[in-house]
């Protein structure tokens, strides 16, 4: 018996039908099961100066502690620093101390957190950890939750600004320059698996109706070509774009 005169057969029709129905819930249940742990921060690029020691006037003093008087510039530098995945990060995930950190050749004068995501839960503070370092606590960091940071300090313009410390599943905080990039491929991959099963199960659909149907065949041939043609562009679209994220 042909393969076209077996697939006809109604067992057949359903238990194919059933296949592509599991296909479909399969690759639905593992995207979205997908769920990435992910921190990013955001940091000026260029730290604002807000005490020049060399132009000032000498009328204008800065004192440290109101008794130690700086001789140095002294700087601004602003960042933020949130969640970027989908889980939250907990206290039992932290296996080295988060920690903000400026070049050794500089020193902090003061530090603030200048706005949270809900505060009274989050919870975001600063502690000091040597003269260029600070410890970051919370008592929740949940997906989205953000908290925008001011560090004063004197030393360099350059404020070789870093983050430290070791979280579990998270290789490293990332910095984040504005352009969304693992935003953007995450999601990506995800409309395109979907894009490509749909395209696949239509494919499929057809090609029983076109097995099956005794008329419109060339109406149904040519939604099949059609169909290849489209996955085509797609799976060369998905390498360009993979290539251009990946790349920049």
């Amino acid at each position: 018996m042909k393969f076209t005169e077996e697939i006809r057969r109604p067992f057949n029709i359903l238990t194919l039908t059933l296949t592509v129905a599991s296909l479909i819930l399969s690759v639905f249940l593992f995207f979205k099961s997908q769920k990435i742990k992910s921190l990013s921060y955001q940091i000026d690029q260029t730290s604002s100066i807000i005490y020049d020691s060399e132009n000032s006037s000498p009328k204008i003093k800065l004192f440290e502690k109101d008794s130690i008087l700086l001789t140095e510039n002294v700087y601004l530098l602003t960042g933020k620093l949130w969640n970027s995945g989908d889980i939250p990060v907990y206290k039992g995930d932290v296996r080295k101390d988060l920690e903000l950190q400026i070049g050794s050749e500089n020193r902090i004068l003061d530090y603030k957190i200048i706005k949270q995501k809900d505060s009274s839960i989050a919870n975001f503070s600063l502690t000091p950890k040597g003269i260029n370092t600070l410890k970051v606590n919370w008592d929740y960091f949940d997906p989205n939750f953000s908290f925008n940071f001011q560090i004063i300090y004197t030393g360099s313009s350059n404020a070789n600004f870093t983050i430290l410390g070791k979280i579990l599943d998270v290789s490293k905080v990332k910095y984040d320059d504005g352009r969304y990039k693992d935003y953007l491929f995450h999601h990506f991959i995800y409309y395109f698996a979907y894009s490509i099963t749909f395209l696949v199960v239509l494919f499929i659909i057809l090609l029983v109706i076109y097995n099956y149907s005794k008329h419109n065949k060339k109406k149904v041939k040519t939604l099949l070509n059609y169909i290849v043609n489209i996955m085509k562009f797609l799976t060369i679209l998905y390498l360009i774009v993979f290539l251009s994220l990946k790349l920049l």
